[in-house]
């Protein structure tokens, strides 16, 4: 038995790009909640040691929460700032 072409999918549209848009926009939102945490002081000490052993973002140079604070409209990190802005 043939089964019938979906003639409703839209083939311009690659498969794997809204799972690599959700991963991304999950990236983001991960990050963003782990920043508020440490800014909050409610980050289990493990989890921090583990951001900050993550090593820079190869497209800006940023480090973890250097990003989520330029992503997130907090501070431009040009040049990058040694310490989050909540430690200011």
């Amino acid at each position: 038995m043939k089964r019938k072409k979906n003639k409703s999918r839209d083939v311009s549209f690659p498969r794997s790009a809204p799972k690599k848009i959700l991963s991304s926009l999950e990236v983001h939102r991960h990050l963003k909640e782990y920043y508020e945490n440490w800014k909050n002081g409610t980050i289990q000490p493990k989890q921090l040691e583990m951001l900050q052993k993550m090593p820079v973002d190869p497209a800006t140079g940023l480090l973890w929460w250097q990003w989520v604070e330029r992503h997130s409209g907090i501070c431009e990190h040009q040049p990058p700032r040694d310490n989050p802005v909540f430690l200011s």
